[in-house]
């Protein structure tokens, strides 16, 4: 077979390769042409876990209580605290700027301190609240003198500041800062479609026993058609935001002089981050690019080697890319820096091609012709590239096994792109290098004073080859002391990655002057909270009594006591539930604003001169609102139709012991034992619960990918080396240099998030390279001589030189990662170039001290 391929490559693609070339050519246009169409995704879904069932509960408590996320927050804070937001330069200023966010196009309302219920009129009480439910706005509107206009503001500050509702989240307690809420057309087209999606989700689910029949398959086409008809209304969406942002902004610039003014809300977190991807693809794409022009530079010193290689990472980014646009496959977050990856994964194998090809230049095949050298190089070099590209497969494709669709996506998308790297490696890469031969063979052959350098030299080492000749000499010097060292950093290791957490705040994955970090900050120090949480409590079917009494029970309190009796939803004793548990909620420490029909009912009992409300007046609520109070102040937390009540609960992100798991934990216990409510008859939902989800995945998804890529990885050696026990040899440094630097996140206290739960499965899968090669040549050096000692120090001063090359090139590349405006980027690329470092250095130490010592165990003589 192996014959048949070699003779195949010989006399088709070397032989043709001009039209090979031409062939490769038109796949590359049709890639570039697909190129518009490819997106990013920075949505919430996009950080949710796979058929959460909590996401289902949480919809379809947003259904029950509309509350859409298509809203901005602008927080505006006086320049000193000693202000207030009520004095008149800042009511000025805020008018001015509500006024000029409200041309915004795109902006459906704009809600602030001036435009909702001051509810402080001297003739309010609860009978007459629409007739007095005045905005500050209005109240102003009714004086020209300064003097009278002060008395307003002094007087709706005192109510405002009072007010259960507004406190904490429309206003802080100082005074000192305000909340204006932009809320944004409807995206009513794209919550339809997600509920026909989810629809046909269920049903799959129900139906996957029969996952091969042809009513199965219609449904899972039209769910993949919804998905992306889903994809491209978020698209246009976060266009569309996108512009209003940066309208937006445009206004807030010129208000920035008198407050400090910083901008919040989903929208705004989905467009930058979607900014910062662009921002850091561009800048990963100039630094990788000027870096390893640099790199190749210094490693070989001739220009049409650097050319070739960045031709060949140039096509593979560019033609993945181009696949993942045409089938408009989402890039995140976690994968954008996909590029950077394809181009130091390509590179290190061209690499490796390069450093044989020259090696074959400076041995025996000096004299033969370029052409002759490359496809001896593309032979000796196949099958040891072919299992390391099966190892990175492996080490990416591993992380299929977690929940979380984000890592799901860049584990295929990595898998995909590490299989076409290999593509272009062996087929792509000799058709160019063939067309330079053509153009200028002499630049592939050896200079006359190289070639007598060769000759006479008596030994393989030379100064290129200076570190990785000196990791031999520390191997060989220390001997048995590495396992010994290896041991003792193995045991803090362990102890590291038993101090692994997933608890981390989303706060903190933005820089401490980015916007998003500053206005989520103030919004949660000031403003009640950022991350939202919701309960609700569901009492048992209720059935209207009527009375038959004569006796007028809107006069008798008692009477209407005994008819209502435990028939109303609104009854005394369900309210005085609802204000205990909201009472110890508000207790909790990481709790920040606690909304609820309590919240409610503490403002209408200042309305009715701090009378608790009867049960008739309780019975009125639902009609004691005009309609824009009932949405503000009833309808959030009561349902009718499903007898149920709601509480909304804003949680401190940048809470320092904030423990999400504990906390939901908390209010289940206190829920279910302190106020004995039945499982089913109350719910913990928000977007808290749905990320707390998938932080709790991430251990599972570490140990499942983890051990599938190794497990895996160690069946690829064994068919490689058709042995168990150098299986068993190769697999051992890539465990340790895994361990060190999991363990040293958990000493680090550096918790595990989305994209640092791929730096283990991404860390074997490309460091594994390393030792497969390592191993391959020990292997042919040892066969020489049978002498283990003098095959590492072979080994160390002929593959150990494109080991060096391709370790500090993937360093280097990894490093640029560190400039990103994403904090878990910059986790990534920090961990990941350290355990490119430690695997370098285990493939240099630790692995050789192991094939030396176990030689004869491992690669027994064969009569």
């Amino acid at each position: 077979m192996r014959s048949v391929l070699n003779s195949f490559y010989r006399s088709c693609i070397l032989r043709y390769d001009l039209l090979f070339l031409l062939l490769w050519v038109a796949v590359i246009i049709a890639c570039a042409i697909q190129l518009p169409n490819f997106r990013l995704d920075a949505s919430s879904d996009s950080l949710l876990l796979e058929n959460d069932q909590d996401l289902a509960i949480y919809r379809d408590i947003h259904e029950r209580y509309p509350n859409s996320d298509s809203f901005l927050i602008v927080a505006y804070k006086t320049k000193a605290t000693s202000d207030s937001i009520f004095d008149a330069p800042y009511i000025n200023d805020l008018t001015n700027l509500t006024n000029g966010l409200s041309k915004v196009a795109g902006i459906k309302a704009v809600r602030s301190i001036l435009n909702v219920p001051v509810l402080n009129h001297p003739d309010l009480e609860l009978t007459n609240v629409k007739e007095h439910s005045e905005t500050l706005a209005q109240q102003l509107n009714e004086f020209d003198n300064s003097d009278q206009k002060q008395r307003v503001m002094r007087k709706a500050q005192q109510s405002m500041l009072k007010n259960p509702v507004y406190r904490n989240l429309l206003i802080s307690e100082d005074g000192t800062t305000t909340a204006i809420q932009l809320v944004l057309d409807e995206e009513e087209n794209i919550d339809s479609l997600i509920q026909e999606r989810d629809k046909f989700n269920r049903m799959l689910l129900d139906k996957k026993q029969l996952k091969d029949s042809p009513q199965t398959k219609e449904w899972q086409q039209k769910k993949d058609n919804l998905d992306r008809e889903i994809q491209r209304a978020r698209d246009l969406s976060v266009e569309q935001q996108g512009k209003i942002i940066a309208q937006v902004r445009e206004i807030l610039s010129n208000h920035r002089a008198q407050a400090d003014l910083f901008l919040g809300g989903v929208p705004m977190i989905v467009v930058d981050m979607i900014d910062y991807v662009k921002s850091d693809v561009l800048t990963f794409g100039i630094g990788v690019f000027v870096l390893l022009i640099i790199t190749l530079a210094v490693l070989f010193r001739r220009i049409h080697w650097m050319v070739i290689s960045l031709i060949t990472c140039i096509v593979i980014c560019l033609m993945v890319a181009g696949f993942l646009a045409w089938t408009y496959f989402p890039v995140t977050v976690i994968s954008s820096n996909f590029a950077s990856l394809l181009f130091i994964i390509n590179l290190s194998m061209i690499i490796h091609l390069i450093v044989r090809f020259e090696e074959l230049s400076q041995s025996g095949m000096i004299n033969a012709h370029p052409s002759e050298r490359l496809y001896e190089t593309m032979r000796q070099m196949a099958m040891p590239c072919f299992y390391a590209t099966l190892t990175t497969v492996v080490g990416f494709f591993s992380l299929y096994l977690s929940d979380i669709r984000p890592i799901i996506d860049f584990g295929l998308m990595m898998s995909w792109g590490s299989a076409f790297s290999f593509i272009i490696a062996f087929v792509f890469f000799p058709l160019v290098v063939q067309l330079f031969i053509r153009v200028r063979p002499q630049l592939f052959n050896p200079t006359p004073v190289i070639a007598e350098k060769i000759i006479q030299q008596k030994s393989t080492f030379s100064k290129s080859n200076f570190i990785n000749h000196s990791f031999a000499v520390i191997t060989d010097k220390l001997g048995d002391k590495i396992i010994y060292i290896s041991l003792v950093l193995g045991a803090i290791s362990i102890y590291g990655m038993m101090q692994l957490s997933v608890e981390n705040r989303f706060i903190d994955y933005f820089k401490d002057d980015s916007e998003i970090h500053q206005g989520m900050l103030l919004i949660d120090q000031q403003l009640g909270g950022t991350t939202p949480l919701e309960i609700t409590v569901t009492f048992p079917d209720l059935t209207a009594v009527e009375a038959n009494s004569e006796e007028d029970c809107f006069i008798s309190d008692e009477c209407l006591d005994d008819v209502i009796g435990d028939t109303e939803l609104l009854s005394q004793e369900r309210v005085q539930l609802i204000q205990s548990i909201h009472a110890e909620l508000e207790k909790i420490p990481a709790m920040g604003k606690v909304l609820s029909l309590d919240t409610t009912l503490k403002l209408l009992q200042q309305v009715n001169g701090d009378k608790t409300l009867n049960s008739a007046e309780l019975a009125l609520l639902e009609s004691v609102f005009p309609k824009d109070l009932r949405g503000l102040l009833l309808d959030p937390y009561v349902n009718f139709d499903h007898n149920e009540l709601r509480f909304s609960l804003r949680v401190k992100d940048s809470e320092p012991g904030l423990v999400r798991a504990d906390l939901i934990a908390d209010i289940k216990s206190l829920l279910s034992e302190k106020f004995k409510l039945a499982p089913e008859n109350y719910q913990v939902a928000g977007m808290l619960v749905l990320y707390n989800n998938m932080l709790q995945s991430l251990f599972s998804s570490q140990i499942s990918t983890l051990g599938a890529s190794l497990l895996v990885i160690g069946i690829m050696f064994m068919m490689l080396f058709r042995s168990w026990k150098i299986a068993i040899l190769g697999i051992i440094p890539n465990i340790f240099s895994t361990g060190l630097v999991l363990g040293l996140m958990g000493l680090m206290n550096i918790p595990l998030d989305l994209m640092t739960i791929t730096i283990a499965a991404v860390g074997v899968g490309i460091a594994v390279d390393n030792t497969s090669h390592y191993i391959y040549r020990f292997e042919e050096e040892l066969r020489k001589d049978r002498n283990p000692l003098a095959a590492m120090y072979r080994t160390h001063d002929s593959i150990g030189k494109a080991i060096y090359f391709t370790g500090v090139t993937i360093i280097l590349g990894f490093s640029i990662l560190m400039f990103s405006h994403f904090n878990p980027t910059i986790y990534f690329g920090f961990f990941t170039g350290l355990a490119m470092a430690v695997s370098m250095v285990t493939t240099f130490t630790l692995a050789p001290w192991l094939l030396v010592k176990f030689s004869n165990w491992a690669f027994p003589i064969k009569n």
